[in-house]
């Protein structure tokens, strides 16, 4: 850290007198010097989530201390090296189905697949939804950011979207009861497919399956306000009666396919 403060201090020191200087140079150097002290704080905070006892309880399971050593943890502004301790769970070997190995450090801080920190991780996922991971890695050369290769952001995207797709049911209970229906909304379509209500036809159908059930907040002009897909039939037909009741004089229309 105070080496990336002397350094900023020489690159101040060359602006005395009149003369042009090359300012991209020195925007590279503030950026790399401040991802060094962002780095340096990454490991201090990293290292303090470390735990070195001989026996801890994770989830109330007893796990042993088999060891420590040093991993690399990925930050928005490059790897760091953080010595820990790993555990295994009481009863355990090596090789076994529950037998895996883990480290307070990446549990405490969510740490995603092999090191990677939850807002870096979020972020590479980010980049590689724009564009290719070749573009994505040529991009955050030019911010100076993300520093890894277009391997490692496929890879972290893969997983965050599996994490995604695990929790996407809860995270969708979630959204539609913070869902506040806009003033100028007059009804709700409903449209309930066959799928919901357990007569589904099999995929090699002419037709293929039939679309899963929408609900359509709509405005007296017919404009689409927000299209809310819901695959359990009573789970849908519950949040019909929550909009009735919320809203009496809202318009409950049923929509066949």
């Amino acid at each position: 850290m105070m080496k990336s403060l002397e350094g900023a201090k020489t690159t101040l020191a060359t602006t005395v007198g009149g003369r042009a200087i090359d300012y991209s140079a020195v925007e590279k150097e503030v950026a790399e010097n401040a991802s060094a002290i962002e780095r340096e704080s990454h490991r201090a905070i990293l290292q303090g989530l470390d735990i070195d006892v001989a026996t801890v309880l994770i989830g109330g399971v007893r796990y042993n201390r088999v060891g420590r050593c040093e991993d690399s943890y990925h930050t928005m502004a490059g790897s760091v090296s953080v010595e820990r301790s790993l555990y295994r769970a009481s009863g355990e070997r090596g090789g076994q189905p529950g037998g895996k190995v883990v480290d307070p450090v990446s549990l405490r801080a969510g740490v995603v697949a092999d090191g990677w920190l939850p807002r870096t991780a979020r972020a590479m996922s980010h980049e590689l939804q724009r564009g290719t991971s070749r573009e994505a890695a040529t991009a955050t050369r030019e911010t100076l950011r993300l520093p890894y290769s277009r391997s490692s952001f496929e890879r972290v995207a893969h997983v965050v979207a599996a994490l995604s797709v695990a929790a996407k049911r809860d995270i969708e209970d979630v959204l539609i009861e913070r869902y506040e229906l806009p003033e100028k909304a007059a009804s709700v379509s409903v449209s309930p497919s066959l799928s919901a209500i357990g007569g589904n036809p099999p995929s090699n159908s002419p037709s293929g399956p039939s679309p899963r059930p929408s609900a359509l907040p709509h405005d007296p002009a017919q404009d689409e306000i927000h299209t809310r897909r819901e695959p359990r039939a009573n789970s849908l037909i519950s949040r019909c009666i929550m909009v009735y009741n919320t809203c009496p004089g809202m318009r409950i229309d049923l929509v066949r396919y």
